[in-house]
């Protein structure tokens, strides 16, 4: 599992409502990468609750994801549902097999 975001832009605003949302869980950044060929941008964090990455790729689409860490995914989703900064949209699982 992941979380996506379509944002209209993945601007200083958008990671500024993603950055409080994530607040309870102290998250800190331990690296960034830029993977300049994609045209992407990773940072991979550090959380009371586990590590993680955020990507961005140049068409603004945002992703959380958690390879090694899926619990993080569910708590990630519990904080975005309760900031009215977030809408969720839910998704079809079957659809992504």
């Amino acid at each position: 599992m992941l979380i996506s975001f379509s944002p209209d832009k993945a601007d200083e605003i958008f990671f500024g409502c993603l950055l409080r949302a994530l607040k309870a869980i102290n998250i800190n950044p331990v690296e960034i990468v830029d993977l300049w060929m994609n045209d992407e941008i990773i940072w991979n964090m550090k959380s009371d609750a586990g590590d993680f990455e955020i990507s961005k790729d140049i068409w603004d689409l945002v992703f959380i994801m958690a390879e090694e860490n899926q619990s993080i995914i569910k708590i990630i989703d519990k904080l975005l549902g309760e900031d009215t900064s977030f809408i969720k949209e839910e998704v079809d699982f079957n659809n992504y097999r």
